[in-house]
């Protein structure tokens, strides 16, 4: 028996060539689908080296590397994002709003240790990525919205062997989060609750020196009770230093502010 074929010379090429343009076709399609991909990858990476100059010194496979990895977290309200004991999955970035650390004292109260704004990282975090332990304190979302971009821990550390920008990054984390820790810590251990009050005062305001927070917050932030921050602000206000209004405070005098804290008041 001949085996004959099931199309004839002139079939057969136009089977083939039916099957090349299929074969084209998905591979136009899925080049567009990775060009779109990489689009949003690089689009993602310029609008974080706004905030991030490091990745400037990144180079691009590194940064292909961060592109591929890099996950982003939206938060909103008062919303818990870590609780002490958990996992870390990554570096975080905060692009827009601000993340709260505290910790909780064994009778329930919290007390800040910093606060994490646009462009800048998480020191805890980073060293749970490195020393791989699970996270010591709490982190809460402190702005109507915030946007956080993670960079995965096993990318983050391979990086960190060879881009100098990671390292110098990493390098500036740990520095001023240790003086800010450092600060905090001095603070509880030496200063009453009124001149840790002023000094909050001070850092959180904002121009033209309004600061958007009750009386419960201010309290939770310094592991103290409200009536205690209460009558700090009476205080303060008696002082010509402030002014308490309904939902926000207004600095009057940073000068007296800054010598209450230093005991440099006259008498």
């Amino acid at each position: 028996m001949i085996l004959r074929p099931i199309h004839g010379p002139l079939e057969n090429k136009r089977a083939f060539s039916v099957a090349t343009k299929t074969h084209s076709g998905a591979e136009r399609i899925m080049k567009r689908h990775q060009d779109a991909t990489n689009d949003v990858t690089n689009s993602r990476i310029d609008g974080l080296v706004e905030y991030f100059p490091f990745l400037r010194a990144v180079s691009n496979d590194g940064l292909a590397l961060i592109g591929k990895s890099l996950e982003t977290v939206q938060a909103s309200g008062k919303q818990t994002l870590i609780h002490r004991g958990d996992t870390v999955g990554g570096v975080y970035l905060v692009e827009e709003g601000a993340l709260r650390v505290y910790s909780i004292s064994p009778r329930g109260k919290e007390s800040t240790l910093y606060w994490i704004e646009p462009g800048q990282s998480c020191i805890l975090a980073m060293n749970c990525v490195f020393s791989n332990i699970l996270y010591p304190a709490w982190v809460e979302n402190d702005r109507p919205r915030s946007r956080i971009s993670v960079i995965r821990g096993d990318v983050f550390r391979k990086l960190h062997e060879s881009e100098r920008g990671i390292q110098q990054f990493t390098v500036d984390v740990l520095s001023s989060r240790i003086f800010d820790l450092m600060s905090t810590i001095e603070e509880i251990s030496t200063l009453p609750v009124g001149q840790r009050l002023a000094n909050l005062l001070l850092k959180k305001s904002k121009p033209p020196g309004h600061l958007a927070m009750s009386h419960d917050q201010m309290a939770s932030h310094l592991g103290t009770a409200r009536e205690v921050v209460t009558r700090n602000l009476k205080q303060l206000e008696k002082l010509g230093a402030i002014r308490v209004e309904r939902g926000y405070t207004t600095l009057i005098s940073t000068k007296i502010l800054e010598q209450y804290i230093n005991d440099e008041l006259p008498d």
